[in-house]
C-alpha cells in the first residue's frame, strides 16, 4: 500500500466532524469514499442521496460562513467609529491605524473572528467533501460499465 493511502486511512483527519444547529454529523471520509464493486447497484442507488446531503449542507454552512463575516464587518465598522470617536493622550482622535489596532485587539471582534474563521473552515472541508463524491460518481460510472462489458 502506497504511503498517501495510509496516512489517508489511520489519519484523523479524515474524521469529518460538523455541527449545524442542533445536528452533529459525523463520518469519516476514507470509509464514506470507498466503492465497493460487489455492490455496484447499491451504490448507485445512495451515491446521488449521499452527494444531495453533503452539497445541501455545504450550501448550509456556507451560509452560516457568510452570514458570520457580514456580523464581523459589522461589529468591525462599529468599533472602529467608536475608536475615533475616542480622544488620545495628543488630545486628538486615533489615527486610523490605530483605530484598526483598537479594533483587532478587542474581545468581541475577536470573538466572531474565531467563529467566523470556524464557520469557513468547516465550509472549506464540506466543499472538499463534495468535489470527493463527484469522483466518487466519476469512479461508480467507470466501475459500472466495466462490469457490463465483461457481461
Amino acid at each position: 500500500m502506497k504511503k498517501l493511502t495510509k496516512y489517508a486511512q489511520k489519519s484523523k483527519l479524515m474524521d469529518i466532524s460538523i455541527k449545524l444547529g442542533d445536528e452533529s454529523f459525523r463520518f469519516n471520509l476514507y470509509e464514506e469514499l470507498i466503492v465497493n464493486e460487489n455492490i455496484i447497484n447499491k451504490e448507485i442507488e445512495s451515491h446521488s442521496t449521499i452527494a444531495g446531503f453533503l452539497s445541501t449542507l455545504y450550501i448550509k454552512l456556507d451560509r452560516r460562513r457568510a452570514d458570520l463575516e457580514v456580523e464581523m464587518e459589522r461589529i468591525y465598522h462599529r468599533l472602529f467609529v467608536k475608536a475615533k470617536g475616542e480622544i488620545t493622550n495628543s488630545g486628538r482622535p486615533p489615527s486610523d491605524d490605530l483605530a484598526k489596532s483598537m479594533v483587532i485587539a478587542n474581545k468581541k471582534y475577536q470573538l466572531i473572528q474565531a467563529r467566523f474563521l470556524d464557520a469557513k473552515e468547516h465550509a472549506q472541508i464540506l466543499k472538499a467533501c463534495v468535489n470527493r463524491f463527484e469522483e466518487r460518481a466519476y469512479l461508480i460510472q467507470t466501475l459500472s460499465a466495466n462490469i457490463r462489458k465483461s457481461n
